[in-house]
């Protein structure tokens, strides 16, 4: 069983969003998206970073991760997940996994 604490703030950002890259523009042919991939990475980094939130009456600048609250947060969580389970589970003879989201 694995359990992972704190999964936005552990996300390493620049991993994941290599990862989206990778993905989309080497994966399947007919998914490329039409836009530049340079581009995409720019808007990607550019939606993550900066990100401010308030607590406790002071602003804060997320400085690690991805920032909770950020529309985009679950989804790159979810894809850095599904890579870091393919490739921790793929040379193993595991033959099901489950996974829970709360």
């Amino acid at each position: 069983s694995f359990d992972v604490k704190s999964l936005f703030t552990n996300i390493p950002l620049n991993k994941t969003i290599k990862v989206c890259l990778d993905r989309l523009y080497r994966g399947d042919p007919c998914c490329k998206p039409a836009i530049p991939e340079k581009t995409l990475d720019k808007m990607l980094r550019l939606c993550m970073s900066d990100n401010t939130f308030l607590f406790n009456g002071r602003v804060y600048t997320q400085t690690d991760g991805v920032a909770m609250g950020n529309c985009l947060a679950p989804i790159l969580a979810n894809i850095y997940m599904a890579h870091l389970e393919e490739n921790t589970f793929s040379n193993r003879s595991c033959h099901s996994t489950r996974c829970f989201i709360d």
